[in-house]
């Protein structure tokens, strides 16, 4: 998690609720992060610079912490999901910066690395309050983008369909 300075221009800006998939580039950069595509704003951010700050340290603008979260294994009716819910998700309260006078701290960006063998038949659901992409083998897999609430934004992929354009092989 990265958490930001109260103000940043891309957090908590008054922008109206709006998917914007313009946002990132269709492949990540080599450093496994988004890379921004604005040409040269978007209509929820606001550049370049200010996109770089938003999964990097940067003096006096965030700092970022390890997070450790888990995900649950067959809690719905089939053993086989894999799930991780959890809507009142502030992870870093009254840590880093960026909390201000609100009571949590919503100025932050999460980050998640993993890797897992592709089976075949596998499905991948995602909501998300506001920004969420999911890249798989460094292409853009998943795109919800934008400022929006979670219960109106939602992406489920078949990964059987999509193997050939994101790089899969069974059982690798």
């Amino acid at each position: 998690a990265t958490g930001a300075i109260a103000g940043h221009p891309d957090f908590e800006n008054g922008t109206p609720v709006y998917l914007d998939l313009g946002i990132v580039n269709p492949n990540s950069g080599t450093d496994k992060k988004p890379i921004y595509a604005g040409q040269p704003i978007t209509p929820t951010t606001t550049g370049a610079a200010n996109f770089n700050q938003w999964y990097k340290d940067v003096s006096s603008v965030n700092r970022s912490k390890l997070f450790a979260f888990y995900v649950e294994k067959g809690i719905s009716s089939s053993p086989n999901v894999f799930t991780y819910v959890e809507d009142n998700f502030f992870p870093i309260d009254g840590l880093l910066i960026g909390n201000g006078e609100n009571p949590h701290n919503y100025h932050f960006t999460f980050e998640v690395h993993d890797n897992f063998i592709y089976r075949g038949g596998e499905v991948l659901s995602y909501y998300a309050d506001d920004d969420l992409w999911v890249f798989i083998n460094d292409k853009l897999a998943v795109n919800l983008g934008g400022i929006h609430p979670a219960d109106e934004v939602s992406a489920t992929i078949n990964l059987d369909q999509l193997a050939g354009s994101l790089g899969l092989t069974k059982g690798k």
